[in-house]
């Protein structure tokens, strides 16, 4: 008996595990800050690219050609104000992986392992009793980044196969960002929570089954002593210590960066139009470059000419979603753009193929090669 294979389930078999190894080496980027992850990224990214370009067809080119424009963009700025250097070529990994979501579908079953694998491997580190702090090589603050990305590509996935949109991985991925407790972090996963919950009340799909879920998780935790003291624990202490500096601080550095990089972004023609030279601040390379805000990175990397097309594109995707009612990826879009805001998540970041995947789904059904209709 020969078993037969379409050709569209191999397509998206294929990108999906490019899609799903690129973030799984984003994680362990954050994890371990081992520059080989790094490279095999950007090898992922770049072949993600090569098969868009073998697969595109000139009826399709739009979502290419806007997306080639914007690093474009970056290019002409960069070569000013010289803030990237090598990283315009490591930039290429995001056009490539954003063109794979925008072109193909993601494969439902890769995407919850995925899912899976990311929230098993934190919450092993929770019922050991460890501190947040020392899980991840960077920073605490890329524990609610890599679960809030992992949330939303299976969201992505669900809508797109019209399965049930579950409240599981927003209630679990909310509950692991209080216990890292970044601030942006946990204001972002309560709104990601906040979004599926209006969405299931608003279509009548909170029901009994879903409930049952929920105290069934909440039951699992509450019998593992072990398992709620370690949380408890360390929300409490990290929050004591998160308000005694806010209190001290507010935003502190984050708020001086912002008004330091208007400062300077303002003080020529030059650096206005094509951003500018990071490291000619004194202040900012005390941060060693992090702006730790992804849209002053908006204008720094692209300029002024990407800064008008990116808003313009935002504009137009955020309209194009609210004509279609598609709320899920509406309020999927908000949740990114409520994280970015404290680091350099995006503009360039990883959290780019996700953002430019939900401002082109309107045209996902028309572009896309294996079509489907992700309007709710």
């Amino acid at each position: 008996m020969k078993i037969k294979f379409k050709r569209q389930t191999i397509t998206e078999y294929f990108s999906s595990i490019i899609i799903l190894v690129f973030f799984m080496m984003r994680t362990l980027i954050a994890i371990q800050g081992d520059q080989i992850y790094s490279i095999i990224a950007l090898s992922l990214g770049i072949l993600a690219l090569l098969n868009v370009v073998l697969n595109l067809k000139r009826s399709k080119l739009r979502p290419f050609i806007m997306l080639s424009v914007i690093y474009f963009f970056m290019v002409i700025s960069n070569i000013i104000s010289g803030n990237m250097e090598l990283g315009l070529i490591f930039n290429l990994q995001y056009m490539g992986i954003a063109l794979s979501l925008i072109y193909f579908k993601l494969n439902y079953k890769l995407t919850k392992i995925s899912y899976l694998i990311h929230a098993l491997y934190i919450l092993y580190f929770i019922v050991l009793g460890f501190n947040p702090a020392e899980i991840f090589y960077f920073s605490r603050n890329q524990i609610s980044s890599v679960m809030i990305v992992q949330s939303i590509i299976l969201y992505i996935s669900i809508v797109q196969h019209d399965k049930n949109v579950s409240i599981i991985p927003a209630v679990i991925t909310t509950l692991i960002s209080a216990w890292a407790l970044g601030r942006s972090g946990m204001i972002s996963s309560v709104f990601l929570l906040s979004v599926i919950l209006l969405y299931k009340r608003r279509t009548k799909l909170l029901n009994k089954n879903a409930f049952i879920k929920l105290i069934i998780i909440i039951g699992i935790i509450v019998i593992s002593p072990q398992i709620i003291d370690n949380l408890i624990s360390n929300i409490e202490n990290n929050f004591l210590m998160l308000t005694s500096r806010f209190e001290r601080e507010g935003f502190g550095a984050r708020q001086l960066i912002i008004i330091e990089y208007f400062n300077i972004a303002f003080g020529n023609i030059k650096n206005f139009a094509f951003g500018p030279s990071i490291d000619s601040s004194q202040y900012l390379m005390l941060f060693e470059g992090n702006l730790h805000n992804s849209y002053l990175g908006m204008h720094a990397y692209y300029g002024l000419g990407g800064l008008i097309c990116i808003g313009y594109l935002i504009i137009s995707g955020v309209r194009n979603l609210t004509k279609s009612k598609s709320w899920v990826y509406l309020g999927l879009l908000g949740v990114m753009f409520i994280r970015i805001f404290t680091d350099n998540l995006a503009f360039p970041g990883y959290f780019d193929p996700l953002i430019y995947y939900f401002l082109f789904s309107n045209y996902h059904h028309k572009y896309a090669f294996n079509r489907i209709d992700l309007r709710e």
